[in-house]
């Protein structure tokens, strides 16, 4: 089996990264009867890519094969913005994601905590809010994986709670008024 990786780490590259992230359209092949690697593109899903495919990362060719999908991404030291497209809950052959230090925002998808081979994630630098998704594999990633965002929840510290009680009402004596009621927001 060759290696199955995308790797744009450090690229300057800018933008934001496209629905279409679990079904590659197009990917770039080194044309192997040509000893200076030109470049040449595939068309169609995933699995036409991976058929018999050599993909060229960061100048170095990998072979690949068929029966597996993506393992590894690396979208990591870039300019990326918006979203990460809720689909990406789809590549379920996925052990590692980097998308560090780009300028990423928005929730963490909910659809991450269905990938159930992830093994490494890297959400560190980015401009992420809320709570991080509930999974077994979110959550038992290093904290460091989710530093530098608005995050919170496991494996972080928990997010602020949202029923917080109403502040008491006092008379004009500083006394509670006897016959009120303490509210609790829902």
């Amino acid at each position: 089996m060759g290696e199955r990786f995308s790797d744009v780490a450090h690229n300057s590259l800018s933008g934001i990264i496209p629905r279409c992230i679990n079904n590659f359209t197009a990917m770039a092949a080194a044309n192997s009867s040509n000893q200076d690697n030109a470049i040449s593109y595939i068309r169609g899903g995933i699995s036409d890519v991976f058929e018999d495919a050599s993909v060229v990362t960061k100048g170095s060719t990998k072979g690949t094969d068929k029966s597996y999908g993506i393992a590894v991404i690396k979208f990591s030291h870039n300019f990326f913005t918006g979203k990460i497209p809720e689909n990406i809950g789809n590549m379920r052959s996925i052990e590692s994601l980097d998308f560090s230090m780009n300028q990423l925002s928005g929730k963490v998808p909910q659809s991450m905590s269905s990938l159930s081979f992830l093994n490494h994630l890297n959400l560190s630098y980015n401009n992420f809010t809320g709570k991080i998704p509930s999974s077994t594999q979110l959550q038992s990633m290093d904290a460091s994986s989710f530093a530098g965002n608005n995050l919170c929840g496991a494996p972080l510290p928990d997010c602020p709670e949202k029923n917080a009680l109403v502040p008491e009402d006092r008379n004009e004596n500083g006394n509670e008024d006897e016959d009120e009621v303490d509210w609790l927001l829902y």
